[in-house]
């Protein structure tokens, strides 16, 4: 009986530190949200206060989370989701142009878009991609329309 103790201990143990992973390894996720509001993007978490434009990092699992506060539909197209396969929670309709590929969020909806950002292995400099909405955001200087910035670490590149 004295024997079986430790044992019991040890696979408590060894539940603790596979809860512990799995949480480390979701604290590792990047996390981006953009509400839609009044024609314009919002990025609210992930991003620069005030600024249309976050950065991720090449090979670290990423979420953006899409809310459409507007009544009408939105698009967020990018041209780095032509490069990545996306994994969608919630309704959203796929779009595809000739250089970007996006999503159409309806008013009201919430969208979350997971992927894995790509590592330039070639040169591993940082990549500079856009992002707008096909409906209110064509034009330059237009509130829909903003920056990704994808950089590479020195620490590794996503091997979780």
């Amino acid at each position: 009986m004295v024997f079986l103790l430790p044992l019991i201990g040890m696979a408590m143990l060894g539940g603790g530190l596979w809860s512990s992973t799995v949480t480390h390894a979701k604290m590792l996720t990047e996390e981006v949200k953009i509400v839609m509001d009044d024609k314009e993007f919002h990025v609210v978490k992930g991003g620069m206060p005030g600024r249309n434009e976050f950065e991720l990092v090449q090979g670290l699992p990423t979420e953006i989370t899409l809310e459409n506060k507007d009544v009408v539909a939105h698009e967020f197209m990018s041209t780095l989701l032509t490069r990545v396969p996306v994994q969608v929670s919630g309704e959203a309709t796929v779009l595809s142009t000739k250089r970007a590929r996006g999503f159409r969020v309806d008013g009201g909806k919430t969208v979350t878009l997971s992927f894995i950002p790509p590592v330039d292995t070639e040169t591993g400099e940082t990549m500079y991609d856009v992002f707008w909405c096909n409906i209110h955001g064509k034009h330059y200087g237009d509130a829909m329309r903003g920056e990704i910035l994808t950089v590479a670490t020195t620490t590794g590149t996503g091997a979780f």
